[in-house]
């Protein structure tokens, strides 16, 4: 299991290429502090930089979910 990243359980720091580890499908923007689930419209587009194992464990670190409805 990877270590935990400066957010805490259940969270490992992206790879340089942005990469997570097995098990790790939510990804986080830290500048933003949002969070993508697999579900998120935008989820292939966001590099993470840092990666969650559920949308709990990063709305347990700060992060919350993006709005889905700009314009």
């Amino acid at each position: 299991m990877p270590p935990s990243s400066r957010y805490g359980e259940g969270s490992a720091a992206a790879a340089a290429d942005g990469s997570g580890p097995d098990g790790y499908a939510v990804k986080g923007n830290a500048d933003t502090m949002t969070y993508h689930d697999e579900d998120s419209p935008s989820y292939d587009e966001v590099k993470a930089e840092v990666w969650f194992v559920s949308s709990a464990h990063a709305e347990a670190a700060g992060f919350r979910p993006p709005r889905r409805n700009r314009r």
